[in-house]
């Protein structure tokens, strides 16, 4: 099975090779895949009242989980707030109106 992938040579990302002295077989990368582009969350502070407004957005809900997962949300959708405070409220308005209550 080995020695017809080597033969062959029919995987699309890497090459396979087998040593018969040492019974040993490498697969090499062909470097066809692409990189996949690394999104770092966004890292700045928000403004202290934040959190209060946040608390009177969505009500109950502990705003330091809804911070984690407001710069995750950002993260994955690589979206770079220009009003990070308004944006980061209404994203605890929204959360709140498909969550509720915790």
């Amino acid at each position: 099975m080995i020695r017809d992938l080597v033969d062959f040579d029919h995987l699309p990302d890497y090459s396979v090779t087998f040593d018969t002295d040492s019974d040993m077989v490498t697969f090499h990368n062909r470097g066809t895949m692409l990189i996949a582009p690394s999104v770092t969350a966004w890292e700045g502070r928000l403004d202290p009242e934040a959190y209060h407004d946040a608390r009177s957005a969505a009500p109950g809900w502990d705003v330091h989980l809804l911070e984690r997962e407001w710069r995750s949300w950002l993260s994955d959708n690589e979206i770079e707030p220009k009003h990070p405070t308004r944006h980061f409220i209404k994203f605890c308005k929204s959360w709140y109106e498909r969550h509720e209550n915790p």
